[in-house]
């Protein structure tokens, strides 16, 4: 082969390449790419790809000469892409005629005399062949094989990128909210370097914001100039293998400061173990890093800060002897600090964390430099136990400290908001699940006392004329002091006010309480967002003297539009239950609920001696009156109708709208057909009396077509038809009469 011939392979061959990698391709263009490819690289006559499905191979993608045979089905034991398939290599036959390993059958089809095929692999399993026939037999070189070799592992390559980007797509939704809500800096790189993931912490902690960073390298952002040679070998270790590093640099912040990040950062391999991400994990150390400077500086200063911070500050030995601890151990613990120094740390800790503290210990005194923060629960002298978070830092070669450096922070109060942000989790779900009003606000009020200590919370509804009040919620009060609350009125403000503790509008209830010994300590109104008018209150109720802290009271706050959220979805759910029974424009029922009620009546009729009376009703001239006046002249003009249509009926009977213009009217226990007919001219009667509407005075009639029933045997269907029968039968005699039938 000539060197111009290699040459135009190669740069065949390399176009190939490009083609694959410039763009996401689908399963199918990435085929057609390459079957093309073969074609322009070989001189062949025809080229495709067979993909495995069970003991068979599937022409799936075919140029040339197989393009007519697109979808062909070969068996593996008897044609040479199954020998491929099953060898896991490239095969070539010269003579299709004198090779057993040939269907002689498929290649006589499409004019094969030599065949060259390659096999497709993904995570090592042959999932497909990709085929290259000529019509003359020795038609290919051993160059042209590797050619089509390389073309396959092409192909091979494209599609297990394709398949990563779609799995970590498919990951991308799940873990961002995880991401997102993390307090700590968090950084994912791709192989080169550049920033794919940039979380709110990381946009809090520099300034920048993910839209400004994502797609650049993360040294020529983000590292400050003479740490740059550290952060790159860094990254290098975990591109060339090293599965996990720990180490610290500065982050230039967007306005030119200096934050110190602690980092643990994980390398996540592709498909061929060969690093495809980089996780980054940072906690921003600048302020521990500059406590230490401060200690290194001024030991006067050191035991100013210790003495007199809330945290615990304490120094511990290798063997996690306690050899200092800060007065804050007192408070936070209640025991004396000396009657515990050159005892063990690992004593205060909860049996079920204690493994996890040791180990952590190892690791501590295995390598300088601050560790990632640690929940414990320790011991107190009254036996309960303290959750706290703590911070280890080893200073054991610094001979001012020589010693770990524990800071040591008391968390109860983080988890009593946990808590409360998971109950509130569980409220929302509860009204997602659409379970009671009563049931779901009465979870949130319990939740509400177990946060707030020795608290009795209701929540309290206004009814619709926004002053009646209704006890929606008050798991904790007795039932003297839920009926007391229960129809008492108040003025509150307008709007969102809903302040029971000092709104004047209030006094009543503040005073109907203490009656019971109690006092409000706090409320939050019922409503989605400050602008809305309150629907009720969330109220705490104490003894006297009882308060809600600041701190408790911000956290509360959502509790009254989580209470609204549950009032608004289960009035949502009155209403649709309204509709699917309920004329919207009248408020009489519909026809479903019509027919329901007639079906029974007939049942009924079938025991008792009465007769049962359908009367069919049309509106004459409600068109013209429509078409004059407008439809919300019409529309008022059906309400008064059928407002008229409930006073002509007794309690025991139905009136429904069936649509438009048309009413029907299912009456009981009738004696016989004067009974009807009396029933039909008095609705008449009623109807033909005139209307003022928009100051004009509008009149109708009604054609009425009136339907019996006696005994067993009638349909609904039946009756139905006939009373519509006889409607138009009195419409046709003359408008505003009825017809029997």
């Amino acid at each position: 082969m000539d060197d111009q011939h290699q040459t135009g392979r190669l740069a065949s061959l390399a176009r190939a390449h490009a083609a694959l990698s410039a763009s996401r391709l689908s399963r199918r263009e990435a085929f057609t790419v390459v079957a093309e490819r073969a074609l322009a690289i070989t001189g062949a006559d025809g080229a495709g790809v067979e993909q495995v499905e069970g003991d068979d191979l599937v022409l799936t993608a075919a140029t040339a000469s197989l393009a007519g045979v697109r979808g062909r089905r070969l068996a593996m034991a008897a044609s040479l892409s199954g020998h491929c398939a099953r060898a896991g290599q490239a095969l070539r036959c010269d003579d299709t005629h004198a090779d057993p390993r040939v269907d002689a059958a498929a290649a006589r089809e499409t004019g094969a005399a030599s065949v060259v095929v390659a096999p497709l692999t993904s995570t090592r399993v042959v999932t497909g062949v990709l085929k290259v026939i000529a019509n003359a037999p020795g038609a290919f070189t051993h160059a042209d094989v590797i050619a089509i070799e390389l073309l396959a592992r092409f192909l091979d390559t494209t599609l297990a990128h394709s398949a990563t980007l779609h799995a970590l797509a498919d990951e991308r939704d799940s873990t961002s909210a995880i991401l997102e809500a993390m307090a700590s800096l968090v950084v994912v790189l791709d192989a080169e370097g550049r920033i794919l993931r940039f979380n709110r912490a990381s946009e809090k902690a520099t300034g920048w914001s993910r839209h400004e960073v994502v797609g650049r390298t993360f040294w020529d952002l983000l590292i400050v100039p003479e740490e740059l040679d550290s952060a790159w070998r860094s990254f290098l270790e975990l591109k060339n293998g090293r599965s996990t590093s720990q180490h610290e640099n500065h982050w230039i912040t967007r306005d030119g400061r200096r934050r110190r990040i602690d980092w643990s950062s994980t390398a996540i391999p592709d498909n061929n173990g060969d690093p495809a991400l980089i996780i980054g994990t940072g906690v921003d150390v600048t302020e521990a890093r500059r406590t230490e400077a401060a200690l290194r500086d001024s030991e006067a200063r050191f035991r100013s800060l210790v003495l007199n911070a809330s945290d615990i500050v304490a120094v511990i030995d290798r063997d996690a002897t306690v050899q200092y601890a800060s007065p804050a151990a007192e408070r936070l613990l209640g025991w004396e600090v000396a009657s515990h120094i050159g005892t063990s740390a690992l004593e205060l800790i909860h049996p079920d964390e204690l493994a996890l503290a040791a180990e952590s210990m190892v690791e501590t005194v295995a390598e300088p430099g601050v560790k990632l923060p640690l929940e414990v629960r320790l011991a107190h002298a009254d036996g309960s136990w303290v959750p706290v978070e703590v911070v280890a830092n080893n200073r054991l070669d610094d001979p001012a400290v020589a010693g770990i450096v524990m800071t040591i922070r008391d968390i109860r109060e983080r988890k009593r908001m946990e808590a409360l942000l998971i109950g509130h989790s569980r409220v929302l779900e509860m009204v997602a699940r659409r379970e009671p009003l009563e049931a779901t606000l009465d979870a949130l009020a319990s939740l509400i006392e177990s946060y707030v200590a020795g608290s009795r919370c209701a929540v309290v509804l206004l009814d619709d004329d926004g002053r009646t009040l209704r006890t929606a919620a008050a798991p904790s009060l007795t039932a003297d002091i839920r009926r007391a609350i229960e129809g008492e009125t108040v003025h509150a403000g307008e709007g969102t006010s809903a302040d029971v503790v000092t709104d004047p509008g209030w006094d009543s209830f503040r005073s109907l309480v203490q009656a019971h010994g109690l006092v409000p300590a706090w409320s939050v109104p019922v409503a989605t967002t400050s602008g809305d008018p309150s629907m009720g209150a969330v109220i705490i109720l104490s003894g006297p003297g009882g308060r809600v802290t600041a701190d408790e009271r911000r956290l509360l706050e959502l509790s009254g539009r989580l209470a609204a959220i549950a009032v608004k979805e289960a009035a949502t759910e009155v209403e649709l239950a309204y509709r699917a029974t309920r004329d919207v424009l009248t408020g009489l029922p519909n026809r479903a609920v019509f027919l329901d009620q007639l079906e029974r009546a007939l049942a009924r009729v079938e025991r008792r001696p009465w007769l049962v009376a359908l009367l069919f009703l049309d509106l004459d001239g409600f068109k013209p009156v429509n078409d004059r006046l407008g439809h919300e002249a019409g529309d008022e003009l059906l309400r008064m109708v059928a407002g008229r249509l409930r006073d002509a009926l007794r309690p025991s009977d139905t009136v429904a709208r069936f649509g438009g213009d048309e009413f029907a009217m299912l009456c009981e226990d009738l004696t016989d057909e004067d009974d009807a007919c009396a029933l039909a001219e008095r609705v008449g009667a009623l109807i033909a009396e005139p209307v003022t509407i928009e100051g004009m005075t509008v009149a109708v009639t009604a054609s009425i077509g009136v339907a019996l029933a006696r005994g067993p045997g009638t349909d609904p269907g039946t009756l139905l038809r006939t009373a519509d029968q006889a409607m138009y039968q009195a419409k046709e005699r003359g408008k505003g009469t009825f017809e029997l039938r």
